[in-house]
């Protein structure tokens, strides 16, 4: 978990603009690498929210809470099957 609102839309800024790259040069990386990257990193969108509403809305704050324990859950299952779905 990062540690404030900024460093959490950085670090999915900078994981989506490397995995945008290996994504456009297939012949280079196996789009299994930045499909599971992008998957880790959703989280952190869900943090930047959380932060966002830690004080001020804690509505928003529960229901970010919800969503991202269903994510968290995702995050083995979507990975296995892309990378399974990539083994065919």
């Amino acid at each position: 978990m990062c540690y404030s609102f900024e460093s959490s839309i950085r670090a999915w800024i900078i994981s989506f603009i490397l995995c945008t790259y290996m994504l456009a040069n297939p012949q280079k990386y196996n789009n299994w690498i930045p499909l599971m990257i992008l998957t880790f990193t959703q989280i952190q969108i869900m943090e930047a929210i959380i932060w966002t509403s830690i004080d001020k809305n804690q509505e928003a704050n529960k229901k970010t809470t919800k969503i991202l324990f269903f994510m968290l859950w995702l995050q083995p299952l979507l990975n296995s099957l892309i990378g399974y779905l990539k083994m065919l």
